[in-house]
C-alpha cells in the first residue's frame, strides 16, 4: 500500500480521487490547501503526491518546485483542469520542472490508476 498525498480546493475532486485511489489500495490523505500539504509531508513523507495546478494561495508549479527541492525522491503528478491557451503552458512548465506526469481533468478513472501505477513502479 502506497501512501497519496492530494491537494485540491475543489472537495469533489478531492473525494472523488481518494476513493478511486482507495480501491486500488492506496492511503489517500486529502488537503484542500498547499500549506496543509507541506506540513503533512514534514511530518511523514509520502510516496506520491498529486497536485492541481491551480491551487489557492501557492499554484501547483510552485508545489512541484518546493516537494523537488526539498523531497526529491517524492514524485509529484500534476492535475489540470484547463486545456487550452495559457494553461498548456502551466502544464508544459510542471512537465520541466518535475512533475513525473500530467492528468488533464475531467480525470478518468482507469487513466488515474494506471498513471498512479506508472510512476510509483519507476520509483522501484
Amino acid at each position: 500500500m502506497s501512501l497519496i498525498y492530494l491537494v485540491d480546493a475543489d472537495p469533489h475532486v478531492r473525494r472523488e480521487l481518494t476513493n478511486r485511489l482507495s480501491t486500488d489500495r492506496h492511503e489517500v490523505r486529502a488537503f484542500a490547501q498547499a500549506s496543509d500539504l507541506f506540513a503533512a509531508i514534514r511530518a511523514q513523507a509520502p510516496d506520491l503526491v498529486l497536485t492541481d495546478l491551480y491551487l489557492p494561495g501557492m499554484q501547483g508549479v510552485e508545489v512541484i518546485i518546493r516537494v523537488a527541492k526539498g523531497e526529491p525522491a517524492i514524485p509529484v503528478i500534476a492535475l489540470s483542469g484547463r486545456g487550452t491557451g495559457e494553461a498548456l503552458f502551466v502544464v508544459h512548465d510542471a512537465s520541466h520542472l518535475g512533475a513525473a506526469a500530467t492528468l488533464t481533468k475531467p480525470l478518468v478513472a482507469e487513466e488515474i490508476i494506471q498513471t498512479v501505477r506508472r510512476v510509483l513502479g519507476s520509483r522501484s
